[in-house]
């Protein structure tokens, strides 16, 4: 399980990775105060965020404020 977090399409391409980045310092931050480990990774125009323990994903849904021209889902993958 993991969270994706994408720019929108016809975002410039130069704007991505500066959106991106501003999403990881937002996640650093957001864990941080919620004391929070996770992992995370770059793949291609996306920022992935997982955690080791699936009851953090709830956490985040109630306490993750979205920001401008990003949206993110929670992908569960079953093996």
């Amino acid at each position: 399980m993991y969270i994706e977090f994408k720019t929108p399409a016809e975002n410039p391409q130069f704007l991505t990775g500066h959106i991106l980045r501003m999403v990881e310092d937002e996640i650093k931050h957001w864990a941080a105060v919620n004391d929070i480990k996770y992992t995370s990774k770059y793949y291609k125009n996306s920022f992935r965020v997982a955690f080791d323990d699936d009851r953090h994903y709830t956490v985040f849904r109630l306490t993750w404020t979205d920001l401008p021209y990003t949206e993110h889902k929670i992908i569960d993958i079953k093996w």
